[in-house]
Protein backbone atom coordinates (compact mmCIF):
# COMPACT_ATOMS: atom_id res chain seq x y z
CA UNK A 1 0.00 0.00 0.00
CA UNK A 2 2.81 2.28 1.00
CA UNK A 3 3.85 1.88 -2.69
CA UNK A 4 0.74 2.78 -4.38
CA UNK A 5 0.73 5.67 -2.11
CA UNK A 6 3.84 7.05 -2.68
CA UNK A 7 3.40 6.47 -7.14
CA UNK A 8 -0.13 8.42 -6.50
CA UNK A 9 1.25 11.11 -4.77
CA UNK A 10 4.59 11.55 -6.97
CA UNK A 11 2.52 11.12 -10.35
CA UNK A 12 -1.05 12.65 -9.71
CA UNK A 13 -1.33 14.52 -5.85
CA UNK A 14 2.03 16.42 -6.28
CA UNK A 15 1.48 17.98 -10.23
CA UNK A 16 -1.79 19.62 -9.00
CA UNK A 17 -0.38 20.58 -6.04
CA UNK A 18 2.30 22.14 -7.91
CA UNK A 19 0.42 23.75 -10.18
CA UNK A 20 -1.83 25.00 -7.71
CA UNK A 21 0.90 26.90 -5.38
CA UNK A 22 2.01 28.71 -8.64
CA UNK A 23 -0.71 29.72 -10.34
CA UNK A 24 -2.04 31.07 -6.31
CA UNK A 25 -0.69 33.79 -4.77
CA UNK A 26 0.68 33.68 -1.20
CA UNK A 27 -1.94 35.31 0.58
CA UNK A 28 -4.61 33.52 -0.92
CA UNK A 29 -2.82 30.02 -0.34
CA UNK A 30 -2.65 31.01 3.21
CA UNK A 31 -6.13 32.14 3.49
CA UNK A 32 -7.59 28.83 2.41
CA UNK A 33 -5.19 27.11 5.18
CA UNK A 34 -7.04 29.33 7.40
CA UNK A 35 -9.95 28.77 6.19
CA UNK A 36 -9.86 24.90 6.90
CA UNK A 37 -7.63 24.98 10.07
CA UNK A 38 -10.46 27.08 12.01
CA UNK A 39 -12.89 24.27 11.02
CA UNK A 40 -11.16 21.44 12.27
CA UNK A 41 -11.53 23.45 15.37
CA UNK A 42 -14.91 21.75 15.47
CA UNK A 43 -13.39 18.85 15.97
CA UNK A 44 -10.64 20.00 18.35
CA UNK A 45 -13.03 21.42 20.94
CA UNK A 46 -15.46 18.48 20.89
CA UNK A 47 -12.79 15.96 21.33
CA UNK A 48 -11.09 18.38 24.28
CA UNK A 49 -14.09 18.33 26.34
CA UNK A 50 -14.19 14.28 25.88
CA UNK A 51 -10.37 14.67 27.69
CA UNK A 52 -11.87 16.69 29.91
CA UNK A 53 -9.45 19.67 28.79
CA UNK A 54 -12.33 22.77 29.99
CA UNK A 55 -9.74 25.25 28.68
CA UNK A 56 -8.61 23.91 26.10
CA UNK A 57 -11.95 23.71 25.08
CA UNK A 58 -12.64 27.09 25.82
CA UNK A 59 -9.76 28.17 23.52
CA UNK A 60 -10.58 26.33 20.49
CA UNK A 61 -14.31 27.23 20.48
CA UNK A 62 -13.43 30.74 21.26
CA UNK A 63 -10.54 30.66 18.28
CA UNK A 64 -13.48 29.13 15.81
CA UNK A 65 -15.95 32.02 17.02
CA UNK A 66 -13.36 34.75 16.53
CA UNK A 67 -12.02 33.78 13.24
CA UNK A 68 -15.21 32.83 11.67
CA UNK A 69 -16.36 36.20 12.82
CA UNK A 70 -13.57 38.90 12.70
CA UNK A 71 -11.75 36.60 10.74
CA UNK A 72 -14.50 36.48 7.75
CA UNK A 73 -15.04 32.97 8.08
CA UNK A 74 -11.50 32.01 8.64
CA UNK A 75 -9.83 33.02 6.58
CA UNK A 76 -8.12 35.12 8.53
CA UNK A 77 -6.30 34.09 11.60
CA UNK A 78 -8.22 36.79 14.00
CA UNK A 79 -8.10 34.34 16.94
CA UNK A 80 -3.87 34.69 16.45
CA UNK A 81 -4.09 38.14 16.37
CA UNK A 82 -6.63 38.51 19.53
CA UNK A 83 -3.93 36.15 21.51
CA UNK A 84 -5.53 33.13 21.14
CA UNK A 85 -2.49 30.57 21.99
CA UNK A 86 -2.21 28.21 19.24
CA UNK A 87 -2.87 24.83 20.26
CA UNK A 88 -1.85 21.35 18.69
CA UNK A 89 -5.28 19.62 17.83
CA UNK A 90 -7.42 17.41 19.11
CA UNK A 91 -8.62 14.24 17.07
CA UNK A 92 -10.53 10.91 18.15
CA UNK A 93 -7.55 8.82 17.84
CA UNK A 94 -5.96 11.46 20.85
CA UNK A 95 -9.00 11.30 22.44
CA UNK A 96 -8.56 7.22 22.81
CA UNK A 97 -4.88 7.63 23.64
CA UNK A 98 -6.06 9.25 26.19
CA UNK A 99 -8.18 6.72 28.03
CA UNK A 100 -5.31 4.11 27.69
CA UNK A 101 -5.94 2.34 24.52
CA UNK A 102 -2.58 1.60 22.69
CA UNK A 103 -1.91 2.37 18.92
CA UNK A 104 -1.88 -0.63 17.87
CA UNK A 105 0.29 -1.66 14.64
CA UNK A 106 1.56 1.29 12.25
CA UNK A 107 -0.52 0.76 9.02
CA UNK A 108 -0.51 2.23 6.10
CA UNK A 109 -3.82 3.51 4.39
CA UNK A 110 -5.39 4.00 0.95
CA UNK A 111 -4.73 8.13 -0.29
CA UNK A 112 -4.92 8.74 3.60
CA UNK A 113 -1.71 7.72 4.23
CA UNK A 114 -0.08 6.61 7.35
CA UNK A 115 -1.75 5.73 10.04
CA UNK A 116 -2.97 2.89 13.13
CA UNK A 117 -5.23 0.22 14.39
CA UNK A 118 -6.40 3.36 17.01
CA UNK A 119 -6.39 5.70 14.97
CA UNK A 120 -7.69 4.65 11.57
CA UNK A 121 -11.38 3.82 13.24
CA UNK A 122 -11.11 7.27 15.16
CA UNK A 123 -11.19 9.50 11.88
CA UNK A 124 -14.75 7.53 11.59
CA UNK A 125 -16.16 8.71 14.95
CA UNK A 126 -14.50 12.38 13.70
CA UNK A 127 -16.34 12.35 10.29
CA UNK A 128 -19.59 11.85 12.17
CA UNK A 129 -19.10 15.67 12.52
CA UNK A 130 -17.49 16.97 10.13
CA UNK A 131 -18.64 19.97 8.52
CA UNK A 132 -18.08 19.19 4.64
CA UNK A 133 -20.47 16.41 5.40
CA UNK A 134 -23.57 18.38 5.66
CA UNK A 135 -22.78 21.05 2.44
CA UNK A 136 -24.98 20.59 -0.50
CA UNK A 137 -24.86 20.01 -3.31
CA UNK A 138 -22.83 17.19 -3.24
CA UNK A 139 -20.48 18.84 -6.09
CA UNK A 140 -19.52 21.50 -3.81
CA UNK A 141 -18.89 19.13 -1.06
CA UNK A 142 -16.82 16.88 -3.43
CA UNK A 143 -14.66 20.29 -4.22
CA UNK A 144 -14.05 21.17 -0.88
CA UNK A 145 -12.63 17.53 0.25
CA UNK A 146 -10.51 18.15 -2.90
CA UNK A 147 -9.31 21.76 -1.90
CA UNK A 148 -8.72 20.63 1.42
CA UNK A 149 -6.66 17.80 0.23
CA UNK A 150 -4.58 20.11 -1.99
CA UNK A 151 -4.01 22.43 0.57
CA UNK A 152 -2.50 19.47 3.71
CA UNK A 153 -0.80 18.04 1.07
CA UNK A 154 1.21 21.31 0.38
CA UNK A 155 1.83 22.19 3.73
CA UNK A 156 3.86 18.77 4.09
CA UNK A 157 5.89 19.66 0.71
CA UNK A 158 8.68 21.70 3.21
CA UNK A 159 9.03 18.97 5.22
CA UNK A 160 10.27 16.21 2.34
CA UNK A 161 13.96 17.85 2.95
CA UNK A 162 13.74 16.23 6.12
CA UNK A 163 13.09 12.76 4.90
CA UNK A 164 16.52 10.79 4.83
CA UNK A 165 17.35 7.35 4.55
CA UNK A 166 14.62 4.75 4.07
CA UNK A 167 11.50 6.67 2.84
CA UNK A 168 8.82 4.00 4.63
CA UNK A 169 10.82 3.86 7.85
CA UNK A 170 11.27 7.33 8.36
CA UNK A 171 7.55 8.34 7.47
CA UNK A 172 6.87 5.18 10.06
CA UNK A 173 8.75 6.68 12.48
CA UNK A 174 7.84 10.33 12.57
CA UNK A 175 4.31 9.50 12.41
CA UNK A 176 4.22 7.37 15.49
CA UNK A 177 6.45 10.02 17.59
CA UNK A 178 3.85 12.80 16.67
CA UNK A 179 1.26 10.86 17.31
CA UNK A 180 2.65 9.71 21.06
CA UNK A 181 3.59 13.87 21.70
CA UNK A 182 0.04 14.62 20.45
CA UNK A 183 -1.62 12.12 22.62
CA UNK A 184 0.81 12.68 25.85
CA UNK A 185 0.64 16.68 25.07
CA UNK A 186 3.79 17.30 24.46
CA UNK A 187 5.62 14.98 27.33
CA UNK A 188 7.55 12.44 24.85
CA UNK A 189 10.06 9.50 26.05
CA UNK A 190 12.53 9.09 24.14
CA UNK A 191 13.19 5.62 25.34
CA UNK A 192 10.07 4.04 24.25
CA UNK A 193 10.59 1.99 21.28
CA UNK A 194 8.19 2.47 18.48
CA UNK A 195 7.92 -1.35 17.83
CA UNK A 196 6.62 -1.44 21.47
CA UNK A 197 3.88 1.20 20.48
CA UNK A 198 1.55 -2.28 19.25
CA UNK A 199 0.90 -2.77 23.05
CA UNK A 200 -0.95 -5.85 23.16
CA UNK A 201 -1.94 -5.52 19.41
CA UNK A 202 0.71 -7.28 17.62
CA UNK A 203 3.69 -6.46 15.54
CA UNK A 204 3.48 -3.56 13.27
CA UNK A 205 2.09 -4.31 9.50
CA UNK A 206 1.36 -2.82 6.74
CA UNK A 207 -2.13 -2.67 4.88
Amino acid sequence: MFEFNDVADRYVLLPIVHGYKYVTPDPMEQGVDNFFNNLDHISNTVNALFQLKFKDAGIYAGSFLANTTVGVFGVFDAANAMGFPRLGGEDFGQTMGYYGVPSGPYIMLPIYGPSSMRDAPGRLVDGTYDYKDFVRPIRTRNQMYFLEGISTRSQLIEAEAFITGDRYSFIRQAYLQQREYLVNDGVYDDEVEFDDFGGDWGEDDEY
